[in-house]
């Protein structure tokens, strides 16, 4: 899109460990002044409504553990709706949006890539992550 909302999209899966970095990556571009006053909201997907009370709670858990101000907002997936049309749609108009991401299975990083090429098009400007460690936020 040509115009875009203040906004920063993280997407949590919570199985890659690579959530806490994404948000740290978001907050670190949210103190340039070129991004000054943009949101960052941490997206999430359920497969229920029964799972999105769950999901909020976690996600304000994290959000007292690493002291970074963000919006949550969990979205619903519909029985044959693909993750990554709902992630498309969610975040068309955000200025940027962070994924996570997992190891490619060895002998199919050609077709990983593929996939990721499929899956980013169309999507605003995308920083994949893939978080090499578990990041102690206590210490910090």
């Amino acid at each position: 899109p040509e115009v875009f909302e203040k906004r920063i999209d993280v997407w949590w899966g919570g199985k890659e460990n690579n959530g806490k970095l994404m948000l740290l990556f978001a907050y670190l571009i949210q103190l340039n002044e070129q991004y000054s006053g943009y949101k960052i909201i941490l997206k999430s997907i359920v497969n229920s409504q029964e799972e999105i009370e769950d999901r909020k709670t976690t996600l304000n858990k994290l959000k007292k553990e690493i002291r970074i101000d963000f919006d949550i907002e969990v979205k619903i997936k519909e029985l044959k709706e693909p993750i990554e049309d709902i992630i498309r749609k969610s975040s068309l108009n955000a200025r940027l949006v962070f994924i996570g991401i997992g190891d490619p299975q060895p002998g199919k990083e050609k077709d990983f890539i593929d996939r990721m090429n499929h899956f980013l098009d169309g999507l605003p400007t995308t920083i994949l992550v893939k978080c090499g460690m578990q990041i102690r936020w206590e210490e910090m």
